[in-house]
């Protein structure tokens, strides 16, 4: 049993294997997990009991759908008791939610990803762990799990010349005291520990400690734990355990697509058969090519409250094969006196819903700018949320079955956005409450209209405890913040996390650490790159929150005349952003299926400012009405892919 563990290090112990034998199974009792993240799912979360185990929906990303976790009587391997297995071992708060329905590898193994394990089932009956971190690097995973998750890439050689040396050279790379005692101490009340034990339940080590910063992380076959040296997100403190969310990072590094990762009504597996899933486990070494489970909704930002702009901008979104528009309704022009509504501004509005729906086209209404006699003074309570509801009634009202995402605010860690008060320390928890009247109100009016929680600004500008923090704050840290401010939450209250997402003068595969160009400044902080969405991802996870993300504003700039703040469009070529652009949505498409709709800003808005302004370079058609080289990339590109808007 304990030389099976290690079969697929070492090929001479004898068939290889995925994981390991029944074990002890109080999972992960061990690990000082982060508060919020042990307590994802607050005690109103929806849970079906069912005859043979439950259903949960904690993870699924959909408020009405989620995964059965039961005990299967008849399965190849044969019975697969995995609703008895999870219930005995300490539930989701050891092993996390379901983010997957249970499926049949090629290995004919039954298998079902939690957020924190893979449980599988062979021959022998036994519900196991599977070696994740092995399935993430055969399928070509590990610069990507070093790059954006931390996690440390496996040493590929050990020089032991048999197991027993293996495990002796293996469990000497437990070199940080904390780690190694978090690795073989007991996990809950087990009577009886050693070793053995622990090398039976989570593997062997896979590499040595590494720095990351303000955690030291280590990889073994089963998970990856950090030993944090500073305080960290949902409150970590110095000293801590944690583990990495290993079935999370299978389902973001898409190692399983298709019908298993789709959400379902309660108790619809039960008798029905298991599906298959021939690409399972990752045959690897090398890349995936992953697909994800729903094409990308594509869309242009749009500016077409002016009649004469109208017929061009659909046309040119048609003609790309988009499927959507977002057009910003600012809300300080709808209302110019409390309660009274502007019937020129709303005729307008009535005009571009009806011209989109002509085309055949989907509409995203972005809500910004809180009229001047509603903002609150700095110190007062605010009461903008109740009065956002009101206006969000008018308009769900007017437009029921006609628009189709709303994003109630826009880049709130700004505060020329106008949405709060007082920045910082009031700003996240006032974000919230708007956010929450928001969701209520829309969902209340119209169901099936998506509701975006509002993209922030990408910027690290207040990052840091002590800087000024009174004009803009780091969009990770006002994210964290507006999810500690709800204790974890604000999650209830969207469908999908909008996203603003640029490249400043960086393709989008560049990262701090990672440079493909020499262009001036704009290179060391995450910000500053397309990729930052993937920090945000980490905090979400970090919460127990799956919500898929929605980019609503992406792009690159290229100018003649320089802009203030964006003077990095200088540094872009036409033919340079068209390129970037197509690169950004093909890894969209191919490595983040966790984003479900990308916005390039902006399509007209070269016809409506001066070249002196910051938004006529993220333009894509000229002024005199003529597509640049990115709206043609675009076209071209969509032409080869599309299937569906």
């Amino acid at each position: 049993m304990f030389t099976s563990l290690v079969a697929a290090i070492y090929p001479w112990l004898g068939p290889r294997r995925l994981c390991t034998g029944a074990g002890t199974w109080a999972l992960l009792g061990l690990l000082l997990l982060p508060a919020a993240v042990a307590a994802a799912a607050s005690p109103d979360d929806p849970e079906v009991a069912l005859s043979t185990g439950r259903h949960f929906r904690q993870a699924s990303g959909h408020a009405a759908l989620g995964f059965d976790v039961v005990d299967l009587p008849i399965t190849p391997a044969g019975p697969a008791p995995l609703w008895s297995a999870v219930r005995a071992r300490g539930g989701p708060t050891f092993l996390g939610y379901p983010l997957s329905r249970a499926f049949i590898g090629r290995d004919q193994c039954v298998y079902q990803i939690l957020q924190r394990v893979i449980l599988q089932v062979c021959g022998d009956g036994q519900v196991q762990f599977a070696n994740t971190f092995e399935l993430l690097e055969h399928a070509g995973k590990d610069e990507w799990l070093a790059a954006f998750h931390h996690v440390p890439p496996p040493i590929t050689g050990d020089g032991a010349t048999s197991f027993e040396h293996a495990v002796e050279i293996r469990l000497g790379w437990l070199t940080n005291p904390d780690l190694r005692a978090a690795y073989l101490r007991p996990p809950g009340e087990a009577a009886t520990w050693g070793q053995a034990d622990a090398v039976n339940l989570y593997g062997l080590p896979m590499s040595r400690p590494v720095d990351q910063g303000p955690f030291v992380s280590q990889r073994f076959q089963r998970i990856a734990l950090q030993w944090w040296k500073t305080a960290g997100p949902a409150g970590i403190r110095p000293g801590d355990v944690t583990p990495v969310l290993a079935g999370q990072l299978a389902i973001e590094a898409d190692l399983v697509t298709g019908v298993v990762r789709q959400p379902h009504t309660a108790g619809a597996t039960v008798g029905v058969p298991l599906p298959v899933v021939d690409s399972w486990p990752p045959a690897g070494p090398g890349p995936m090519q992953p697909t994800p489970t729903a094409r990308l909704r594509y869309g242009f930002q749009v500016d077409i409250t002016h009649p004469s702009h109208r017929a061009a901008a659909i046309e040119w979104t048609r003609q790309a094969q988009f499927g959507w528009i977002k057009q910003q309704v600012r809300w300080s022009a709808f209302e110019p006196a409390p309660g009274q509504y502007s019937a020129e501004w709303l005729q307008s509005l009535d005009s571009i819903v009806a011209a989109a729906e002509g085309a055949g086209l989907k509409v995203l209404f972005s809500v910004a700018a809180t009229p001047h006699f509603y903002t609150a003074q700095v110190g007062q309570p605010y009461s903008v949320p109740d009065r956002l509801a009101e206006f969000l009634t008018m308009l769900v009202t007017r437009y029921r079955g006609r628009v189709h995402a709303i994003e109630p605010w826009n880049e709130p860690n700004l505060v020329g956005e106008g949405g709060v008060s007082r920045l910082w320390p009031e700003g996240p928890g006032e974000v919230a409450a708007l956010q929450r009247a928001a969701y209520r109100t829309i969902k209340a009016l119209d169901p099936e209209i998506i509701v975006l929680f509002p993209a922030l600004a990408p910027t690290g500008v207040g990052e840091h405890p002590g800087s000024d923090r009174s004009h803009a704050l780091d969009d990770r840290v006002f994210l964290q913040e507006v999810y500690r401010a709800s204790n974890g939450e604000i999650g209830r209250y969207f469908d999908a996390l909008g996203i603003h997402s640029y490249g400043n003068n960086n393709p989008p595969g560049d990262w701090v650490d990672r440079q493909t160009v020499d262009t001036p400044g704009f290179k060391g902080h995450p910000s500053f790159y397309f990729l930052r969405f993937t920090q945000l991802r980490e905090v979400l996870v970090t919460y127990g929150d799956d919500k898929p993300f929605w980019i609503t504003e992406m792009g690159w700039t290229s100018c003649r005349v320089r802009a203030a703040i964006h003077e990095f469009c200088l540094d872009n070529s036409e033919e340079q952003r068209a390129r970037y652009l197509v690169e950004a949505l093909e890894m969209l498409e191919t490595q983040y299926p966790y984003v479900q709709a990308a916005f390039i800003w902006n399509l007209n808005f070269r016809m409506l400012v001066p070249e002196t302004d910051q938004k006529w370079g993220y333009g894509i058609i000229n002024p005199d009405n003529t597509p640049t080289p990115a709206y043609n990339a675009l076209r071209d590109y969509r032409a080869r892919t599309v299937s569906s808007p």
